[in-house]
């Protein structure tokens, strides 16, 4: 019961009955995973070997292991010695002792995001993530960077209607952005242009060009993008 009330505690926004059934479940599925996954990697910490029980676990879709396999797959062969040269599963090169536990929960049916942070307040270790329902049972379909078949918001909506949709005021944390009909917005951190391109929305301004983020869209008036490191961020239009 501490558990379960801790996982609320936490939650970004309040959920409906139905969403709390879902985040309950959603972050069983992930620390089971999560707290597994660093199990294995004290004794089988190769890339192969990595592969081989992501592959075996019934937690991850189909689509992130294999896109998994392919990332780890293909830096071995560029690069024999070093690989990849960090874990992409859980995003880093090291982990926390005591393991991974559920943190922020966006749900929004058949997918759900969800931010693992270390057990010990000491370490920083964070793990964005994403998560699809299959039937009754949440699968992993991405962890930082890679992603399975997560669809991007041109899964749903065409180029216009998109950056329709980014017309009007949004916020992102403490950041506010207003958007005019051309995609120039203005916020704390300057002012530049937003385009969308292949379902990839695209940031521009003074000091960068066409900075990627991988975007999602959840309804009418939320987005969710995941920038270049994977880490997921919620934009929510102001009414």
């Amino acid at each position: 019961m501490k558990r379960a009330a801790l996982f609320f505690a936490l939650l970004v926004s309040p959920l409906l009955a139905a969403d709390k059934d879902d985040a309950h479940a959603v972050a069983s599925s992930a620390e089971t995973f999560f707290n597994s996954y660093i199990k294995n990697l004290e004794t089988n910490a190769g890339y192969e070997e990595t592969i081989k029980w992501v592959d075996k676990s019934p937690i991850p879709t189909p689509a992130y292991k294999a896109a998994l396999a392919k990332l780890y797959r293909d830096a071995l062969k560029a690069d024999p010695e070093l690989g990849y040269g960090a874990d992409a599963v859980i995003c880093g090169q090291d982990w926390p002792d005591r393991g991974f536990k559920a943190s922020r929960i966006w749900i929004s049916a058949p997918w759900a995001f969800v931010q693992m942070i270390s057990k010990d307040p000491k370490s920083e270790h964070v793990i964005e993530t994403v998560w699809i329902k299959d039937q009754s049972t949440w699968r992993l379909d991405g962890t930082g960077p890679l992603f399975g078949n997560t669809p991007t918001g041109l899964a749903k909506l065409a180029d216009e209607e998109l950056v329709r949709l980014l017309i009007g005021n949004w916020r992102d944390g403490e950041s506010v952005y207003t958007i005019d009909k051309g995609g120039k917005w203005t916020g704390k951190d300057g002012v530049g242009t937003w385009k969308i391109k292949k379902g990839v929305l695209l940031r521009s301004n003074s000091e960068i060009k066409d900075q990627p983020y991988r975007l999602f869209v959840l309804d009418a008036d939320q987005l969710v993008y995941a920038d270049e490191d994977g880490t997921c961020h919620r934009l929510r239009r102001i009414k």
